[in-house]
């Protein structure tokens, strides 16, 4: 049985050209809610959870194949001596291919079945992205991959949604926003974390002076 190394995984076609797909996925995917809503998209009741998808991929899209995002988490987050870890390219695919499935999901719980949970926990975990890529921005003076879709299209979105979900509508409590808001802080911490520990395992890849 073949053994493959962690770089002759990274090489595969899929792993190293993923960003370009999801720019492709995020256009296809506006083309689609475009045709299918027409003009009367913001007469959803729902809208943003439908444009929540393309904007996400958008978002994918200008970090890794704009802004080489692996280089500057690995480099800037961890001190890693190397562009691809611990954030390889193949974690990089499974964290945000996975991420397509939850994300189609929750705009059709919500049409369908008024189930906003997972909205909530998306939108939460998308505005808190947001913030990342923009005070590293604002505070370093440094490009973070993804602050342009971050300030332009994230934080917009997400502010309206939550707003109308909360205050609007009455469909979400305070007490959910905060149960919400714990999950997906959470959520991001655990990944930080396992990356990190990932990262201490081989120490001869990072500067000492992090560690």
């Amino acid at each position: 049985m073949t053994t493959w190394t962690q770089s002759q995984r990274d090489d595969r076609w899929i792993y190293k050209h993923w960003p370009a797909l999801w720019g492709v996925l995020a256009i296809t995917s506006a083309v689609i809610t475009g045709v299918v809503f027409g003009p009367n998209l913001l007469d959803h009741p729902y809208w943003y959870a439908w444009v929540l998808i393309p904007v996400a991929w958008a978002h994918e899209f200008e970090e890794y194949f704009i802004g080489n995002f692996w280089r500057w988490y690995n480099r800037t987050c961890f001190k890693s001596k190397e562009d691809f870890f611990p954030l390889t390219r193949e974690r990089a695919f499974v964290i945000n291919g996975s991420s397509a499935v939850p994300l189609v999901l929750q705009a059709v719980l919500i049409s369908a079945f008024d189930f906003n949970a997972l909205t909530v926990f998306l939108l939460l975990s998308l505005h808190a992205n947001a913030w990342f890529h923009i005070t590293y921005t604002v505070g370093e003076g440094r490009y973070s991959p993804g602050a342009v879709t971050s300030l332009l299209l994230y934080l917009p979105l997400t502010t309206y949604a939550l707003y109308d979900l909360w205050i609007v509508t009455g469909a979400v409590t305070l007490p959910g926003l905060v149960i919400g808001l714990v999950v997906a802080l959470a959520a991001g911490i655990g990944l930080f974390t396992y990356l990190r520990r990932t990262a201490q395992r081989e120490p001869e890849r990072l500067y000492p002076i992090y560690w």
